[in-house]
């Protein structure tokens, strides 16, 4: 903070975008994916919010589906979602026996159906790779498991999603473009 403090301005546009870009590196890997499929959010709730709000191939007629052990706040997100998209809301009892992943995998990629994984409280728990959930999204908190500061979390975009664009916070651009503007600023 020290630092932040003593070279301000000069410190946020020139060396803070490669120190954000290598942390944000070294999550990506540790998540399991590329650095250009995550984005940096406060918490797993803004993340998975921002990717359910601005999702955009929801089409008039279709049907969300979620479980009766997703948080509420995602309930209300995909409520909120289908109202304004016109479509239908299927909420499912899910046994707590089986697996997010279980379920994803033999249910949903193969049909082409875009999911949101909710692993806000894995990472750091249980060994979790996001590619191999299936899952087209999904949020995580940093602070709880790994100690990051409180207010760290992670969002995830598979990178073969196109026609997406989330943003976090008051950011709103892919997360392609913001790397390129991060590149930008450092050089």
């Amino acid at each position: 903070m020290d630092r932040v403090n003593r070279e301000s301005s000069y410190f946020a546009r020139r060396e803070y975008p490669a120190i954000l870009g290598a942390v944000r590196t070294n999550v990506a890997h540790a998540l399991g994916v590329d650095a250009g499929e995550s984005a940096f959010a406060r918490n797993a709730t803004e993340a998975l919010q921002s990717i359910i709000s601005q999702y955009n191939r929801l089409q008039a007629g279709d049907t969300v589906l979620y479980a009766d052990l997703d948080y509420p706040a995602m309930q209300m997100a995909m409520n909120g979602l289908a109202e304004r998209r016109g479509a239908t809301v299927v909420m499912i009892d899910l046994p707590e026996l089986a697996t997010r992943e279980s379920l994803i995998a033999a249910c949903t990629r193969a049909r082409g159906v875009d999911t949101v994984l909710d692993a806000a409280h894995a990472f750091g728990q249980v060994p979790l790779s996001l590619p191999e959930t299936g899952a087209t999204f999904g949020g995580v908190n940093l602070h709880t498991w790994v100690a990051a500061p409180i207010g760290v979390a992670a969002l995830y975009i598979r990178k073969d999603t196109e026609g997406i664009s989330i943003g976090v916070g008051r950011v709103f651009r892919p997360i392609a473009d913001r790397a390129r503007t991060a590149e930008r600023v450092a050089a």
